[in-house]
C-alpha cells in the first residue's frame, strides 16, 4: 500500500472510532432530555447502539477498502 491509502485507511478507521460514541451520546441525550428516561435505563442500550453503530460503520469501511484493492490490476 502506497503512503495515501494508508492515510486515508487510518481517517477511515478514526472516524469510525469517533462516529459510533458520537451518535450513541446524540441518542443518549434525547432519551434522556426528550423522553424522560433515566441515565441508569439508558447507559446499556447506548453502549449497545454505540457497537452496532461501529460494527456497522467498520463493515462498509472494509468493503470500501477492499474492493478497492481487489479492482486494481
Amino acid at each position: 500500500m502506497d503512503r495515501r491509502q494508508v492515510d486515508a485507511f487510518a481517517f477511515m478507521i478514526a472516524v469510525t472510532c469517533f462516529t459510533a460514541p458520537m451518535a450513541a451520546a446524540m441518542l443518549g441525550y434525547i432519551a434522556h432530555y426528550n423522553f424522560g428516561l433515566s441515565r441508569l435505563e439508558i447507559r446499556i442500550p447506548a453502549v449497545v447502539g454505540a457497537v452496532i453503530i461501529a460494527i456497522v460503520i467498520a463493515t462498509l469501511v472494509a468493503i470500501d477498502f477492499f474492493c478497492r484493492r481487489l479492482r486494481k490490476p
